[in-house]
């Protein structure tokens, strides 16, 4: 009885395990790309605000949140979207599932992101109106995406 008592404890364990281990699966992913997206509106709320007039130009913080910028979509962050990772097989995402579906369109997206973010890096540190015109471009990208693969909030 006692022997019995063992092995149905630990199958009982191992199922939980198994429950758990799924329920974990694509969670660092999860986490990593939401990381990846909270530095790239920190940044770009620090331009933006200077932009804006919230708070004062100032050509070096311009300077080094654009190269963060650039730092951050110029990264190769394919293995942070794993297929199945979305809002329909997984909470506390948005990704909607087309972004694997359609992913050409937002590979795109990504590398357009980059080109525009080498932009907005060389043009930061020249004085607002410079800052402004090089936004733009990364506003359209982010915009674009967020329209096609981000489920609103």
């Amino acid at each position: 009885m006692n022997i019995s008592k063992t092995v149905l404890t630990l199958c009982i364990c191992a199922l939980l395990a198994s429950v758990a281990a799924h329920a974990d699966e694509y969670e660092s992913e999860i986490k990593a790309r939401q990381a990846f997206m909270q530095i790239l509106a920190y940044n770009n709320g620090m331009l933006a605000a200077m932009v804006r007039g919230k708070v004062p130009y100032d050509a070096e913080q311009a300077t080094i949140a654009a190269r963060n910028v650039s730092l951050a979509a110029s990264m190769n962050n394919g293995s942070m979207w794993p297929a199945g990772s979305d809002l329909d097989s997984h909470e506390g995402t948005v990704a909607k599932k087309e972004i694997w579906s359609t992913w050409p369109e937002a590979g795109n997206i990504f590398n357009e992101l980059a080109m525009a973010s080498t932009s907005l890096e060389a043009e930061a540190g020249k004085g607002v109106d410079a800052l402004k015109a090089a936004m733009g471009p990364v506003g359209d990208a982010c915009s674009s995406c967020h329209k096609n693969f981000r489920q609103k909030r």
